[in-house]
């Protein structure tokens, strides 16, 4: 999809594609719009740049295995 003030591509991921329990699904993204047809499975992340002091993935792996 195009922005419609910047014309900017906008890729959006629609989970129901994957043809699974949504209730079971989540998407792991830092461009919000990106999960706009799934807002309630997204969990938003910073992008990723790299190196030992970024930790937002491990840190998201470790409360996702102590909280499912």
């Amino acid at each position: 999809m195009r922005s419609a003030s910047t014309k900017e591509v906008l890729y959006i991921k629609d989970l129901c594609a994957l043809g699974r329990d949504l209730s079971k699904t989540f998407l792991v993204d830092n461009t919000p719009h990106a999960a706009s047809l799934n807002l309630s499975n997204l969990i938003p992340i910073e992008a990723y740049v790299g190196g030992k002091s970024d930790t937002e993935l491990i840190e998201l792996r470790r409360f996702l295995e102590s909280n499912l």
